[in-house]
Parts: structure tokens; sequence; C-alpha cells
């Protein structure tokens, strides 16, 4: 792990590997992140607009790992 993450680093979040986007340093190794769209079987699924606050979350960094 990078000893510091910035706002738009692309990350994956550990537990689920979900793959995301840092939009909000919180201070205190937190971070809010902005999951990326995971491809859809369904083309109609694929172009639904997620609900903003289902669409992130909060989270340590030691839950996150920066990836390219």
């Amino acid at each position: 792990m990078r000893a510091s993450m910035n706002i738009g680093d692309n990350v994956r979040v550990r537990g689920s590997a979900r793959r995301a986007r840092i939009i909000e340093d919180l201070g205190h190794s937190r971070y809010r992140v902005l999951f990326y769209s995971e491809p859809a079987a369904d083309p109609l699924d694929r172009d639904t607009v997620e609900d903003e606050d289902d669409a992130g979350g909060i989270y340590e960094a030691n839950d996150l790992e920066v990836v390219a």
C-alpha cells in the first residue's frame, strides 16, 4: 500500500474487489469513493444510472488498494 492516496486515484476495495475512484479525502486516512459501473449481462442494466447514495462509500485507507 502507498503511504498516501489522492483524490482521483483508482482503487479496489479489498473486501469486495469493486473498483472505485477516490472523490474526497475525509482526513484521518478515510476516503469517500465512487464505484465504477460493473458491466452487466443485460444491456438495459448497463444504461441505468445508479443512485449516488448506492454508488460509493467511505473507507479506511487499509481497506483500499491503489490500482493502475
